[in-house]
């Protein structure tokens, strides 16, 4: 085995406190796999509870805007939609969880409301349709927030999980190999050290016997 290190005792204490680096650098990577586990169900947990608002409103929308419909007429209802204002103006921010960049969207509903038409000119089946779809729209944004939050997560536990298996397949098997190799190295050059200190003392004591 080709070693990166001499079998010299100054590399073996390298070699060690590399070791023991490695070691403890692989502890902490597996904290944050956990901590990364923990916080990646938590949101999935969180996004399938959205998914599911999201529908139940979106039901609900959808029955205020036929109820619109049939009280105002198809015509006065597409007037009402064509009215309301477009939303471009999301606020996009950012924070760390565990080193990840995460995504936090404010969402519409969080953003006033300003009318869209005349009270003359709607119905409170209008209104309550458009209510239900601002909370839609809040929540697809919330959505859109936690399953990018969740692929970014997934990402960085993927990435730390191939760190793992690395440090503990490749990088502290080879290094405790070439520590064992240096070990032995060692070990075999004190014996030699021991048998020609035992030879010169032999021979010592045979020329005082001469």
């Amino acid at each position: 085995m080709p070693a990166k290190f001499a079998p010299t005792r100054g590399d073996f204490v390298k070699l060690k406190n590399s070791i023991s680096a490695a070691q403890s650098g692989r502890d902490l990577l597996d904290q944050k796999r956990q901590a990364l586990v923990f916080e990646l169900a938590s949101r999935t947990d969180a996004a399938k509870k959205i998914q599911a608002e999201a529908v139940e409103v979106f039901r609900e929308a959808y029955d205020a805007l036929q109820r619109a419909t049939i009280s105002l007429g198809i015509e006065v209802v597409e007037d009402i939609v064509q009215s309301v204002p477009e939303i471009h103006d999301l606020t996009v921010r950012f924070h760390s969880v565990m080193g990840v960049e995460i995504p936090e969207i404010k969402p519409p509903a969080e953003l006033p409301a300003k009318p869209c038409c005349s009270f003359l000119g709607s119905s409170g089946a209008a209104d309550e349709a458009y209510a239900k779809f601002r909370r839609v729209s809040a929540l697809l944004a919330k959505l859109a927030e936690t399953e990018a939050g969740i692929c970014r997560l997934a990402a960085q536990m993927e990435k730390t999980h191939r760190r793992i298996n690395s440090l503990d397949k490749i990088v502290i098997p080879s290094e405790l190999e070439q520590l064992k190799f240096i070990s032995d190295a060692l070990e075999e050059s004190e014996r030699e050290d021991f048998m020609r200190m035992k030879s010169a003392q032999k021979l010592s004591v045979q020329r005082k016997q001469q």
